[in-house]
């Protein structure tokens, strides 16, 4: 498939200004900087410039308010995206993309046909790949690169297939996470600790990494009775780690497929389980620490819908906040998409006010298939299966009555997306922050003669 030259539409309904994921919120964003009404009443409450309703033009200088380097289109100021990152070798089989995270400064970026990592850094105004990670538990055909997770100087690796080294391979069991850490004078990553999964099912097939706690799903994991899937508190450090607790439920199913994990509190999906009509709604299991250590569920979250399906395929936590994909919701027709976003009340309990639905529904549409959060932005893709496979990320902005407002979208008829991607990972646009870029993950792109190298695509939300 010939690549086709990337076109970007921005479609805008807001006023120039500047995000910056790596910092908290600021409280003024919920109102005008001068108190002034936003008209019309949909329009967004930027801080930073002197009135709500201001937008930019084609004159408009691009100074220290707005986007400087960037572009006025459409009344947003847009800073200039970086280039898209192919696989170094281009023309192999790797699916570079099918796994990315980012700490805000770096990025991991898996390959699992390649089984290797690699670590992505800026350099200028362009990313560049520093490192490569591979390991003797990740040998070929072991998926290894199905999953990744970077905190800091720590970056966390799932083989999914792996049974250890000089072990064939095996699908549907095993399973093992590669752990490795920085030597920060010699700006080098070192392998440091191995675990093996204690129950197999492709243990490693999703992880979420915070300091010395790594959450591993094994979503094919026989662990207890009626029950399908299970994820795994990993801690350690050094070179020693160990799994300290298994949740499992016994209503999931295929629970594990995506995890993520912000301080005592863990967001775990899982794929099918019943809902309303359908046999596989899915779900996502909230777990808390408590101070004694004990991990125990606090909710299940599941929308009171009968048109969700494969809830909790992909989903972003940040704090009280969780944004789930998904894009088999069948709004009149299958897979339209939506997005939900759940907040947690004073009392610990989660609360969504229903699905965010794309703007023009469409069979095979596919909102939500990939998602990440960041306070009150959102980004959310879109892979149509109408148009070749081109993906579309939708970006939102939570307004002061907690609406979540479309202020943007942005796509790229390159991204040649195919749905279930490889070995079944049905999660294959993953996203990331780093900074003002948001980063998605295109396995699939630059495919031809049955090769797909891959690609991560940033996404500059500058102004937006």
């Amino acid at each position: 498939m010939a690549m086709v030259r990337t076109l970007w539409l921005v479609l805008s309904l807001a006023a120039c200004g500047r995000w910056n994921f790596d910092h908290a919120a600021d409280a003024s964003i919920d109102a005008c900087v001068t108190g002034a009404v936003c008209t019309p009443a949909t329009a967004v409450c930027w801080t930073g410039i002197a009135d709500c309703t201001d937008s930019c033009a084609a004159s408009t200088p691009l100074d220290a308010t707005g986007c400087p380097g960037g572009t006025c289109a459409s009344g947003v100021c847009l800073g200039a995206a970086s280039a898209p990152l192919d696989h170094p070798a281009a023309g192999t089989n790797a699916y570079f993309g099918a796994s990315v995270d980012s700490d805000g400064q770096r990025i991991v970026v898996g390959a699992p046909q390649a089984n290797a990592a690699y670590v992505v850094e800026p350099a200028g105004a362009s990313w560049v790949v520093t490192a490569t990670l591979t390991s003797t538990w990740g040998p070929a055909a072991s998926l290894f690169g199905a999953a990744v997770a970077i905190d800091g100087d720590r970056i966390v690796v799932g083989s999914r297939y792996s049974r250890g080294p000089g072990m064939t391979p095996v699908s549907g069991a095993g399973g093992a996470i590669v752990i490795y850490e920085r030597n920060v004078a010699l700006d080098t990553w070192t392998e440091v600790g191995q675990v093996l999964g204690p129950d197999g099912g492709e243990f490693g097939n999703a992880l979420a990494l915070r300091g010395n706690r790594i959450v591993v799903g094994a979503e094919y994991a026989d662990t207890v009775p009626m029950g399908y899937g299970s994820a795994y508190i990993v801690e350690g450090s050094g070179s020693v780690w160990a799994t300290v607790a298994t949740l499992a439920a016994p209503t999931a199913d295929r629970l594990g497929h995506f995890v993520q994990l912000s301080g005592d509190r863990v967001a775990i999906g899982s794929l099918w389980d019943p809902g309303p009509v359908s046999t596989e709604t899915g779900a996502v299991r909230i777990w808390e620490r408590s101070t004694s250590g004990a991990w125990s569920l606090a909710q299940v979250l599941q929308p009171d819908d009968t048109r969700p399906d494969a809830f909790g395929q992909g989903f972003s936590l940040d704090g009280d906040r969780l944004a789930v994909g998904v894009p088999w919701f069948a709004d009149g027709d299958r897979g339209t998409g939506a997005v939900y976003v759940y907040d947690r009340d004073p009392s610990g309990v989660w609360q969504t006010a229903g699905p965010i639905l794309p703007s023009i529904p469409q069979r095979d549409g596919n909102l939500g298939r990939g998602i990440v959060v960041r306070g009150d932005r959102l980004f959310a893709t879109a892979a149509d299966w109408n148009a070749a496979g081109a993906v579309t990320t939708h970006i939102y902005r939570r307004q002061p009555d907690g609406r979540w407002l479309e202020v943007g979208q942005r796509v790229d008829a390159s991204g040649t997306e195919h749905g279930y991607g490889l070995g079944g990972i049905e999660v294959d646009l993953q996203m990331a922050i780093a900074g003002d870029q948001a980063i998605v993950g295109f396995p699939i792109r630059n495919y031809s003669a049955g090769r797909a190298p891959g690609a991560i695509v940033f996404q500059d939300a500058t102004g937006l």
